[in-house]
């Protein structure tokens, strides 16, 4: 399956942005810079210099001091730049819309959000599109070029299609990106292969995850009194004729089971998670998370 075109506009997304951070949902929370959100962001040796009477004991440094034979503390400053990266879903179930929006198209938007936010604080921002394979790789970066090397990506419909494997993308940032980045995954998880929790418990022991599930309504939700449906597997090609009105109380428990398994796994390994559906704005529960991770 392949896109002829892909509509990702992030103008009036930005635009938004903006206002809902002048309207007070992060001076404090999430500031134009971010950088108080993620969890990896803390202090750095600088140097050392001599202590003194007025310094809390326990900030002395004893090699140091018996190197120097004199008292020495450490000079600590705050990070510098956090390493973000975008890992982003372009396989075929995430072109599917029964909204006005492909959930490849909303992934997309969302991207080059988080991806504005983040380079906005001088922070780095990268982009890995996958599909059973790796599509596209981006690392991470500064910069207004950086940004628009991950807009031209994600507006690219070249690069979606093909089937689903998160297994083999975890394991390949697992070996490339260093320990700490920060990693949004923006799927809708369809099509997990047996061994994604395992490689995912290891890869959490490195990096700081946060989950992005992307639904349309009908991923979760049948229509109801519509007739007959045929339903189509975006990775075999496979056609099934359904009444959803039989189906429906099935189709939804399986759906929610699948959502309320994925959370899970990312809670028990300390990671955050969020589900959107296409058919609602995600800027507002995008910041709502972002507040909520400078609470904890």
């Amino acid at each position: 399956m392949k896109l002829k075109q892909i509509n990702v506009d992030i103008k009036p997304l930005l635009n938004k942005l903006q206002v809902g951070l002048r309207r007070g949902y992060s001076e404090e929370h999430l500031s134009a810079s971010w950088k108080s959100v993620f969890k990896g962001r803390g202090l750095e040796f600088d140097s050392y210099r001599n202590y003194l009477p007025t310094d809390d004991a326990s900030s002395i440094d004893w090699k140091a001091s018996l190197r120097a034979q004199e008292l020495m503390v450490k000079i600590l400053t705050e990070e510098r730049n956090i390493a973000t990266m975008g890992l982003v879903d372009v396989s075929n179930s995430m072109i599917f819309s029964s909204t006005d929006k492909l959930k490849c198209e909303y992934a997309g938007e969302l991207m080059a959000t988080l991806a504005f936010g983040v380079i906005g604080s001088e922070d780095s921002a990268g982009l890995t599109m996958f599909n059973d394979e790796l599509v596209k790789y981006i690392p991470p970066n500064i910069g207004k070029k950086q940004m628009f090397k991950i807009i031209r990506a994600v507006s690219n419909p070249e690069l979606y299609g093909g089937g689903f494997d998160f297994n083999q993308v975890l394991i390949y940032l697992t070996n490339v990106l260093k320990r700490g980045t920060v990693i949004f995954v923006i799927s809708d998880f369809i099509g997990l292969r047996p061994g994604w929790k395992r490689l995912f418990k290891i890869a959490s022991k490195k990096f700081e995850f946060v989950g992005v599930m992307i639904r349309d309504p009908r991923d979760n939700r049948l229509p109801e009194k519509t007739g007959q449906y045929v339903l189509a597997d975006p990775y075999s090609g496979f056609d099934l004729l359904v009444d959803p009105d039989l189906v429906k109380d099935k189709y939804e428990e399986l759906a929610k089971q699948q959502i309320d398994e994925v959370r899970r796994v990312f809670k028990k390994m300390g990671q955050d998670f969020i589900m959107l559906e296409t058919d609602k704005e995600f800027l507002h529960p995008i910041i709502r998370l972002m507040k909520q991770r400078v609470l904890k």
